[in-house]
């Protein structure tokens, strides 16, 4: 198992992107899909701040391919960045 660092946000940004683009949908349909506002996209792909983690999760399991892949890591890197409390009080939201 690696032990990678979590993605910078601007590289999470990108995959964002690439997820998003990769599933044909527009800013304003995987923002429905994802139960978020158009503008949270915006700010995730800009890399302006980093989704909360359910929604990287939900991110995640919609990635296909290498794209999995990528998310997969990612998501191994940033739990284990993040304490345990801070990841129960965001499930707990």
């Amino acid at each position: 198992m690696s032990r990678t660092k979590p993605l910078p946000k601007t590289e999470l940004g990108r995959l964002i992107r690439a997820t998003r683009e990769s599933l044909g949908l527009t800013l304003t349909a995987f923002a429905k899909q994802l139960g978020v506002t158009h503008p949270n996209i915006c700010h995730w792909e800009a890399g302006r701040v980093r989704p909360p983690m359910l929604k990287a999760l939900n991110m995640g399991a919609l990635a296909q391919g290498e794209l999995r892949k990528e998310w997969v890591e990612m998501l191994r890197a940033r739990l284990r960045s993040e304490s345990l409390r801070a990841f129960m009080a965001e499930v707990a939201e």
